[in-house]
C-alpha cells in the first residue's frame, strides 16, 4: 500500500500471487481462473492508479484459502 493506505496495481497482483500460492497449498491444483474487478480491474487498465482494496472473484477459492493469503 502507499503512503494514503492506498493499493497499488503491484500491490494487488502481490495479493494475487499469495492467493493463487494458498490455493495450491491446500488443493495441489493451480488456479485456472480469476476475475478481478472494480477499482483492481480499472488499475489493470491504467484507467487510476490506486484502488482502495483489491476486488477478485475466483470461483474454486475458499475462505481458508482467503485466510492464508
Amino acid at each position: 500500500m502507499d503512503h494514503q493506505g492506498a493499493v497499488t496495481f503491484d500491490d494487488a497482483v502481490a495479493a494475487l500471487e499469495s492467493l493463487a500460492r494458498a490455493h495450491f497449498d491446500i488443493t495441489g491444483q493451480p488456479l485456472k481462473s480469476v476475475v478481478i474487478v472494480g477499482g483492481t480491474a480499472l488499475a489493470a487498465h491504467a484507467i487510476r492508479e490506486r484502488s482502495e482494496d483489491v476486488d477478485v472473484y475466483a470461483s474454486a477459492v475458499d475462505d481458508e484459502e482467503i485466510g492464508r493469503a
